[in-house]
């Protein structure tokens, strides 16, 4: 577990530079990783790779003003989720109300330029898709 917490540690400043992952490595602060190249693997692909690609594919079919929307969703689809998982959390009404205005927020910076093509719909779903990857519980 100290492992995990020096890993984090150096995550945090950058541990993917070439600088920072050397120190990692003669300083051990990696050993702790060694049998779970699996489960790395798979969480990097979860978190990373396939949130990405969708938001990618999702991008050839809308414009990026409406992929930036539709991510900038994410913390009220947290919000939703919060109330099915865990009623403790329940969001209060003002910062429902926050989440609002920043989507709002976003939505004035950006302008929203749906053309309605047949396409349109598929790059929307997949970039929520990627969005919703983000807040589900591991």
């Amino acid at each position: 577990m100290a492992a995990c917490r020096r890993v984090c540690c150096l995550g945090a400043r950058g541990a993917r530079r070439g600088p920072a992952r050397a120190i990692a490595l003669r300083r051990g602060a990696l050993r702790g990783l060694r049998g779970h190249a699996g489960a790395i693997a798979a969480y990097t692909a979860c978190e990373i790779a396939v949130p990405f690609v969708l938001i990618a594919v999702g991008e050839r079919y809308i414009s990026s003003s409406l992929a930036a929307i539709l991510v900038a969703t994410m913390p009220l689809q947290l919000a939703l989720l919060a109330l099915w998982l865990s009623p403790a959390h329940r969001p209060t009404g003002l910062r429902v109300v926050g989440l609002a205005i920043g989507l709002g927020g976003v939505v004035a910076l950006l302008g929203v330029d749906v053309g309605g093509g047949p396409n349109e719909l598929l790059g929307a779903v997949l970039v929520l898709v990627a969005t919703l990857d983000t807040p589900l519980p591991r």
